[in-house]
């Protein structure tokens, strides 16, 4: 088995180096004075995940081995967990649903409390995880299970096998804790950059950036969506007052920073790079995140997923979400704009389902399955109307964010 190939090894020296030149950068327009910030933040995220190394363990609930819509769940653990090197057991599988038995004071209830805040929207979804930071541990959500068939559950498993089995989770602990610390000082040396121009200067750039840009947004929202509460509004309106409010906070930022580059070009040159630096820092995280997907796959499929089960599961996923879009907008979901849209091609942690799928179906050619039955199977559409809609206020929140 080949966990990692040429293109893998690319992909993480390629984040590891512009981690590292951008890092360089951050320290060198904050100075030597932000190291201590940004080393303090950054042994603040190691402290927190080394806390919660092991939170499937300690804080959620564990899958029993098989239930009504899921009989053969314990056997494709059992199967898979030996395919991928690991020790009968050693890996278990749990569901996002915390199990505030398991807290023992009151401090760890309110913790339970916090993260089962977090998890929440995972369990009332159909999702999927690895956890390969502290002991190995495997979620899925019962609303997947439900969703899938037993040889997709069983391919959708083996993904997550392939996390573990490529360390993926230990492989983006360096790029966060230094991202961490260069995004600190990034902050500082735009703070920084702005206290040069004076303390009365920068408040008055700031202001007049927000409210400049308040007055314009009020001027060309004609149908009145900024002042408008939301429960007052259609789907369709929340989604373009989201729209809207992101473009003007965007504009906001370029007038403060042509404000600050007007009264003294070296601080608005050292805003523009501290501003281009936090989204190449989102760009490069993305583009890892989207190759470690592609290698999961590839490898669930060697650890004995069936790539056709994989491509079914994805074509479920997205059917069931263009579903509940649907029956949220009434049949006229909206479209992103080319830059918003274009920005979250560039940032996603996932691939799009088609590029997976199209991956995926090569895949399965490549392992002796008909091409005409490998097209006629990326051709169909799975049948989810029986299927629950995911929770308004989640499918909401994707689509906003």
């Amino acid at each position: 088995m080949s966990i990692y190939k040429f293109r893998n090894w690319a992909a993480l020296a390629t984040n590891y180096a512009v981690t590292a030149g951008l890092t360089a950068i951050s320290i060198t327009m904050g100075g030597p004075w932000t190291f201590s910030i940004g080393a303090a933040a950054a042994a603040g995220l190691l402290g927190i995940l080394y806390n919660f190394r092991n939170v499937s363990e300690t804080m959620l609930k564990e899958h029993r081995q098989s239930y009504e819509y899921s009989p053969l769940l314990g056997d494709i653990m059992n199967d898979l967990s030996h395919k991928a090197g690991f020790k009968p057991g050693e890996v278990k599988l749990y569901d996002f649903d915390v199990d505030h038995n398991k807290a023992k004071d009151k401090k760890e209830k309110e913790t339970f409390y916090k993260v089962g805040e977090v998890f929440d929207k995972l369990k009332r979804t159909p999702n999927a995880a690895a956890m390969g930071f502290g002991k190995p541990a495997l979620m899925i959500s019962k609303k997947l299970l439900e969703l899938l068939d037993n040889d997709e559950e069983k391919a959708v498993l083996a993904h997550e096998f392939a996390h573990l089995k490529a360390k993926h989770s230990w492989a983006k602990i360096p790029t966060s804790i230094v991202t961490t610390f260069a995004r600190v000082s990034n902050s500082m040396a735009s703070i920084a950059s702005m206290l040069s121009i004076g303390v009365v200067n920068a408040l008055t750039t700031l202001v007049g950036g927000h409210y400049g840009t308040k007055i314009l947004g009020r001027i060309v929202d004609r149908k009145g969506l900024l002042t408008t509460e939301n429960h007052h509004l259609t789907e369709r309106g929340e989604f373009n007052k989201a729209q809207m409010k992101n473009q003007l906070k965007t504009l906001a930022t370029c007038a403060v920073v042509a404000g600050v580059a007007v009264q003294s070009p070296a601080a608005g040159t050292i805003l523009v790079a501290s501003h281009s630096i936090g989204m190449a820092f989102k760009i490069a995280s993305g583009l890892l995140s989207r190759s470690n997907e592609y290698q999961a796959d590839r490898v669930a499929v060697e650890l004995g997923g069936n790539p056709i089960s994989l491509i079914t599961s994805l074509q479920k996923l997205e059917a069931l979400k263009e579903k509940s879009l649907d029956k949220m907008f009434h049949g006229n979901v909206p479209k992103r704009s080319g830059l918003s849209k274009m920005w979250k091609t560039l940032t996603s942690t996932h691939p799009t389902t088609e590029n997976r799928i199209k991956r995926l179906a090569n895949i399965a050619i490549g392992n002796g399955f008909d091409k005409a039955y490998v097209d006629q199977i990326v051709k169909n559409k799975p049948d989810v109307s029986r299927a629950p809609d995911i929770p308004y206020d989640i499918i909401k929140a994707a689509l906003h964010a």
